[in-house]
C-alpha cells in the first residue's frame, strides 16, 4: 500500500513538473517570437565621407555579440532590432556607431555609413526607407540647403508630365531629381505580398511568426544587398543632405 502511494505520489509530482517546464518553454518561445517579429532589415554600404568611394571589408558589430564584414565593394545587409547597437570600423577611420532607434516603422532600410578619416564633423550615417516612404521622409527630412530645397519643391510640385518627360537640357541638378523621382516611383509599390505567400501556411503558425516569415523570404540576405542604382541615391542625397552645409 505505501509503495503504491510513493508511486503515484512521484507520478503525480512528475507530471507537475512537466507541465511548470511546458509552460516555461512556451513563455520563452513566445518571448524570442516577439523579438524576431520587430526586426528590421539593414542593407547599405560603407564610404569615405569626402570621396564616396566604397571600404571594401569594413568590420561591423551588432551589440559586441554578432560580427561581420562588408563584401569588396563595401556592401553589407543584417537583420537587427529596435535598441540594438551597431558599429563599424575601419583602418584608419574614426569608428561610427549607432543606435537602431524605435521609430523605425519599416521592415527594410537602406543604410549609408559615411566615415571620416579625420575629424571633420560631418553626419555619419543616414538612413532612409527602402520601400514605400521615401518620398515622405525625403520631403520631410530636416535639410535647409538651397540645392536640397528645390529638390524638395521639385518632389512636392511634380506633375505627371514632369515625373514622365525628360528635360531637354539635363544638368547635374536635373539628373539629381530624376534620380530622386525614379526612385520614389519604382519603390511606392515595391512590397506587395506575393501570390505564393498566400497558401501553404501552417494554421498552427502564429500571425506574428507568419509575419516574420513573409519579411524573411521577401529581404534574404544573400539576395537583397543594396543595389548600385540605391547606392547612388545614398550619395546623392548625402550630397543634398549634408556636405553642402559646409
Amino acid at each position: 500500500m505505501t509503495k503504491t502511494y510513493n508511486y503515484n505520489h512521484m507520478k503525480k509530482n512528475l507530471v507537475s513538473w512537466l507541465v511548470v517546464l511546458l509552460f516555461l518553454l512556451i513563455i520563452e518561445d513566445v518571448s524570442a517570437q516577439k523579438i524576431r517579429t520587430d526586426s528590421i532589415f539593414f542593407t547599405g554600404a560603407v564610404m569615405d565621407q569626402e570621396e564616396l568611394a566604397p571600404l571594401p571589408y569594413s568590420h561591423f558589430r551588432v551589440n559586441d555579440k554578432r560580427a561581420g564584414t562588408t563584401n569588396s565593394f563595401g556592401r553589407f545587409s543584417f537583420w537587427v532590432n529596435s535598441g540594438d547597437t551597431i558599429q563599424y570600423t575601419y583602418v584608419g577611420y574614426h569608428d561610427v556607431k549607432i543606435i537602431v532607434s524605435d521609430s523605425l516603422k519599416q521592415n527594410a532600410y537602406l543604410f549609408g555609413v559615411f566615415m571620416a578619416k579625420d575629424t571633420i564633423a560631418l553626419q555619419e550615417v543616414l538612413i532612409l526607407p527602402r520601400f514605400g516612404d521615401f518620398r515622405e521622409a525625403f520631403i520631410n527630412a530636416k535639410v535647409n540647403t538651397p540645392e536640397y530645397v528645390r529638390a524638395k519643391n521639385n518632389i512636392n510640385s511634380a506633375t505627371y508630365e514632369a515625373l514622365t518627360k525628360a528635360p531637354e537640357k539635363m544638368d547635374a541638378k536635373a539628373n539629381t531629381d530624376m534620380l530622386v523621382k525614379h526612385h520614389v516611383i519604382m519603390n511606392e509599390h515595391h512590397v506587395m505580398v506575393p501570390p505564393d505567400m498566400m497558401v501553404g501556411v501552417s494554421v498552427a503558425r502564429t500571425l506574428p511568426e507568419v509575419q516574420r516569415m513573409k519579411r524573411k523570404r521577401e529581404l534574404k540576405i544573400p539576395d537583397n544587398l543594396i543595389t548600385d542604382k540605391e547606392i547612388t541615391t545614398l550619395k546623392q542625397m548625402y550630397k543634398y543632405g549634408v556636405k553642402k552645409k559646409e
